[in-house]
């Protein structure tokens, strides 16, 4: 027979001898305030308290009672009584030992100063960071001891050193590369023989090798030759590889309101030639439109790993139609071809420069929507395009946090080769939100504008603006917002607006719900 008696409720928590703010320490402590009474809390409360104090050098602090009272409706009062002693502070650094590298880059490269809180983790912290500091430098049997010598307030601290020999780089020995070009492989390294053996770099050279995605495996192991005339050990550095395949084959399939069913098919070989150059074919295919691109890429332009080298060869043959009436409002054959330049200046922010020339048959156009002579028949567009993106985002597929921000500039000049002349840019920001675990919020932006120049008075009509559909303002048909000719067909415009708001929650298994708000105009 089990008598469980009254539910004991903790009411208040009373606070003796202590410095710091009440809320600090209430985060610090297991026990909470209105919620079910644990006695088993008071010891873990008491570790938690401990273990804060002497991180900040209250190396004598203690608990010296625990009150507990019930008050008058049967609610439990608990009260601390704390000695919190002394703030033992550090008075005294000396470093001994260190032959090849400065006293100075040491100190720095420790990150720990005189009247800093004497604290056993920040301490343990400092001595790795000079360890990492010496491996940097090709020292990896380097040895770093602390020792703490605390005297009342006061402390002491001894870095000793061992240095031991330094290590450097000897060869570097490729085995698993069957396909792949050692030159390919060896230019991603970035050290030379004779540099300082340096662990660090090592795995930076590791993750760009998979960064390519030509390899599966990828392991880098030292191997000891003995020591070269200055003294120094050699070790050769041993890359073995396993190539993946370079083929792949993705097929997809699909359903939109606009465009009913849809199928879309891609294949890549990614190693030509074994020079880590990459060739693609994709077809696409739905009830309004027919597209293929052939994709050509070489990761190192001029022998440069900042410059990407894009081409596509792409032809198209489309037709926009009325959702409502299912009536065609005009119908486009697109025959092009570009060249596009990507510049790497920072791991977050990158810059393009491209040129594209199109033939452009646009037919069956229906009288209302026809602006300017260029909206029939053949018509020939040489434009260059500049543009630069920001990207913090911490998943490019899903993001979760962090922001995307671009601008594009657009020109298409008699310069060009192209046969009519306009200015177009567009410019976006979009940022995302954690709000709970499987719950992300996120907000867009968008916006540009474009005009005609030079004997053009229109835009052509390719190269409108148009808003409305599952991928702009979702509340709207596709492509229907915006000015209307005759039979309120939609004619697009030469500027635009574009906000986007939702909130992403992840149901598990692949599945998702949004909810969303969208507005623009054109």
């Amino acid at each position: 027979i089990i008598f469980e008696g009254k539910k004991v409720i903790l009411r208040k928590v009373d606070l003796e001898g202590v410095s710091f703010s009440r809320d600090v320490i209430m985060d610090i402590i297991s026990l909470k305030v209105n919620k079910p009474y644990d006695k088993t809390m008071l010891e873990s409360s008491i570790e938690s308290l401990t273990r804060f104090y002497n991180a900040l050098g209250y190396l004598n602090m203690s608990a010296k009672d625990v009150v507990e009272e019930f008050d008058e409706k049967g609610g439990m009062n608990v009260r601390f009584v704390i000695d919190e002693g002394i703030q033992t502070r550090i008075k005294e650094i000396m470093i001994s030992g260190n032959k090849g590298i400065s006293e100075d880059e040491i100190r720095k490269a420790a990150d720990i100063y005189i009247e800093a809180a004497y604290n056993l983790i920040d301490i343990g912290d400092a001595r790795y960071r000079v360890i990492s500091l010496y491996r940097r430098h090709g020292y990896v049997d380097a040895v770093v001891d602390v020792e703490s010598r605390v005297s009342g307030g006061n402390a002491l601290l001894d870095l000793r050193i061992t240095e031991n020999e330094p290590s450097v780089v000897g060869k570097v020995i490729l085995r698993g590369n069957y396909k792949t070009k050692p030159k390919i492989i060896k230019r991603e390294f970035g050290i030379q023989e004779g540099d300082p053996y340096d662990f660090e770099k090592l795995l930076k050279i590791k993750q760009r090798l998979y960064k390519l995605g030509i390899f599966n495996e990828v392991s880098i192991d030292p191997y000891d030759t003995g020591t070269n005339a200055g003294g120094s050990l050699v070790k050769d550095v041993i890359v073995t590889l396993k190539e993946g395949k370079p083929g792949s084959v993705e097929v997809g399939v699909g359903y939109g309101e606009y465009e009913e069913f849809r199928t879309s098919a891609d294949i890549r070989y990614s190693n030509l030639g074994g020079y880590n150059r990459e060739v693609g074919l994709k077809a696409e295919y739905s009830s309004v439109e027919e597209r293929y691109v052939f994709h050509f890429m070489e990761p190192w332009l001029f022998n440069r790993s900042d410059l990407t080298f894009n081409m596509f060869l792409m032809q198209e043959a489309a037709r926009k139609v009325n959702i409502d009436t299912n009536d065609v409002l005009y119908m486009i054959d697109r025959r092009s071809f570009l060249f596009d330049i990507e510049k790497e200046i920072t791991s977050r922010l990158k810059a393009n420069l491209s040129y594209e020339y199109a033939f452009i048959d646009t037919k069956d156009v229906v009288p209302g929507i026809i602006l300017t002579k260029e909206d029939t028949g053949t018509l020939g567009i040489g434009s260059v395009s500049t543009s630069m993106f920001y990207d913090t985002r911490d998943n490019p597929f899903n993001p979760e946090s962090g922001s995307i921000n671009g601008i594009v500039l657009k020109v298409a000049s008699n310069a060009f080769l192209s046969e009519t002349e306009y200015f177009k840019g567009t410019l976006q920001s979009s940022w995302y939100f954690r709000l709970m675990k499987k719950v992300v919020f996120a907000a867009s932006i968008k916006g540009g504008a474009a005009y005609a120049f030079g004997g053009a008075k229109e835009l052509p009509l390719i190269e409108r603006f148009f808003l409305g559909g599952r991928t702009t303002v979702r509340g709207y048909s596709h492509d229907t917002l915006g000015p209307k000719g005759g039979n309120n067909d939609p004619t697009g415009g030469n500027a635009f607006a574009l906000v986007n708001a939702e909130f992403r929650f992840d149901v598990g298994k692949g599945f998702g719900l949004v909810t969303f708000v969208d507005g623009g105009n054109v």
